[in-house]
């Protein structure tokens, strides 16, 4: 049911010789176990106090981990620091007024780091268990050239600010310092708030959401020539973040589809390549291991709540699984939950359709950026693909071990709302996990849960396509891991172009074939196998 998805994508050169030689050990996992896990971070809990839908709990055995992004939730497995829960983070809100300093350089560090502390004990209270925390700083970025369209503000205040100093400098020498500012500031801001709180929670994993990104997006403009592979450009940006690999604990890039992607080859390769650079990025930034993957997805489209098709959950929880990723992390915002609707099958005019906030934030971008599901279904696995492509990349340099990769996605698509069909979270599930992600984690917000009519939607969801997928996938790779990697590693493709294969039961519940992938082991393991002992390399 989940195979002859499309023709294979030629990989690049860098990865494909990744893939053919012995990959350095990664984090073994951190929850159950299972060396693929899959994560809901939906704000779901209003649907059964408030709209009388409870989503029962046997629905749910199918997720590894059960947070929610709202305030208020505390010691959870899956932590994620908004930028108003963290420090002093500077930056400017949606009318351009100057928040902590505005730019990072007119920003005060010493405060930030001194009210980091108390900001994380109030989300993480105790030093146990380990957990996932992920940093959400999305509005600016600290490779200068990146800060485009509404993000530009910050480029402009860093040369005005330049300009005031040194009003009878030439232009091109105040941009040129500028830039300096604006990279050291920022570079300064994630490093060292990154080294305080892995001293203060060290059994969690640390990351910054959206790094790396591969901007895989051009289907929006090439659609016909579109590979789904990250830009040769933003791949060499991405290295020159090595200072943030090296610092990072696990990696955590998205692979949102954007309905114009649903159930197509495009949305496959959209998620794979994204995945990845993940992995690349995992492998090459570490002298001996790998950090692990950990890909954020959504249920649905992107700003919507239709469900992904069969295909786009093979495309997202299904790839994700079979390149390696560690897990995947549903998201949502209360939308989900905020009527009965949401979780029942019942149907939405486009009037009562609420506007997500920001993946993982709580803004929307005035220019947003084209995710999986703006693109038609031949491009979805190139854009999926190539995101988790460049993650893996950064992961592979740097750090002594490759670092763990989770990918963020959505249970809909950004535009629509429609949940991801099977097709669908095979391109983003299933191509994480066939990659050797981590674990994907499922996003939503707040209009998942915004009805009765919503939560019932939700409902029928989870029980007749998301839960038996996500069962399935996480199952999949937990066999293949003891019958070909001893259980001391996670199986990933052996050729991250073999499209037609993924880490799944076969119909009637039996172990699959696993000849087409290969063993990534954990940390105190090598060989082909992983059945060789190295208790030196276990950290």
């Amino acid at each position: 049911m989940w195979a002859g998805l499309g023709p294979a994508v030629t990989l690049a050169l860098l990865l494909a010789v990744a893939w053919a030689t012995e990959l350095k050990p990664t984090a073994p996992p951190i929850f159950t176990g299972r060396p693929f896990v899959v994560a809901w971070d939906v704000p779901t809990q209003d649907c059964g106090p408030r709209h009388k839908v409870p989503l029962d709990p046997k629905d749910m055995k199918a997720f590894d981990v059960q947070a929610s992004p709202n305030e208020g939730f505390v010691n959870q497995n899956i932590t994620i620091f908004y930028r108003d829960r963290l420090g002093m983070y500077p930056h400017f809100d949606s009318v351009a007024r100057s928040v902590h300093g505005g730019v990072p350089q007119n920003g005060s560090l010493w405060v930030h780091l001194e009210m980091l502390k108390g900001h994380v004990e109030r989300y993480i209270r105790t030093q146990e268990p380990a957990g996932l925390a992920v940093i959400d700083w999305e509005d600016w970025r600290p490779v200068w050239v990146r800060n485009w369209q509404d993000k530009d503000v910050y480029r402009r205040l860093s040369r005005q600010l330049v300009a005031s100093r040194h009003p009878d400098w030439p232009p091109d020498r105040i941009v040129k310092q500028a830039q300096y500012e604006f990279e050291f500031a920022a570079r300064q801001f994630m490093l060292e708030t990154l080294r305080f709180v892995k001293a203060f929670r060290p059994r969690h994993l640390w990351g910054f959401y959206l790094f790396p990104d591969c901007y895989n997006h051009d289907y929006v403009q090439n659609w016909e020539t579109y590979t789904g592979r990250c830009p040769d450009v933003e791949v060499s940006r991405n290295d020159q973040l090595a200072w943030l690999w090296a610092e990072s604990t696990a990696l955590f890039p998205s692979v949102y589809l954007e309905e114009t992607l649903a159930s197509s080859t495009h949305g496959r390769n959209f998620v794979s390549f994204r995945v990845q650079e993940a992995l690349r990025v995992a492998h090459t930034h570490h002298a001996n291991h790998a950090l692990p993957v950990y890909v954020f997805t959504r249920p649905t489209y992107s700003r919507g709540l239709t469900g992904l098709s069969e295909m786009d959950l093979i495309s997202t929880i299904g790839e994700s699984a079979a390149l390696g990723a560690a897990g995947v992390i549903l998201w949502g915002d209360a939308g989900y939950t905020t009527s009965m609707g949401a979780s029942a099958g019942g149907r939405r005019s486009p009037s009562q359709r609420q506007r997500d906030t920001d993946p993982c934030g709580a803004r929307t971008r005035s220019v947003p950026e084209p995710g999986v599901s703006m693109l038609p279904p031949a491009h979805h696995h190139a854009f999926v693909r190539y995101r988790l492509e460049e993650a893996f990349r950064v992961a592979l340099a740097g750090h002594p071990h490759p670092l763990p990769v989770l990918a963020y996605a959505r249970l809909t698509h950004r535009s629509s709302g429609r949940f991801l069909s099977q097709d669908e979270l095979v391109q983003t599930i299933g191509v994480s996990a066939a990659l050797g992600a981590a674990g994907v984690v499922l996003w939503g917000d707040l209009s998942f849960s915004s009805s009765e009519e919503e939560c019932w939607h939700l409902h029928d969801y989870l029980v007749s396509t998301l839960g038996p997928y996500v069962i399935n996938v996480t199952r999949a790779a937990m066999a293949c891991s003891h019958q070909r990697c001893h259980g001391h590693g996670r199986c990933a493709w052996q050729d991250p172009g073999q499209l037609e294969v993924f880490l799944h039961l076969e119909p009637d519940g039996s172990p699959g074939d696993w000849e087409s992938f290969s063993c990534r082991c954990y940390w105190g393991w090598a060989g082909p196998t992983c059945q060789e002992p190295r208790p030196e390399e276990a950290t």
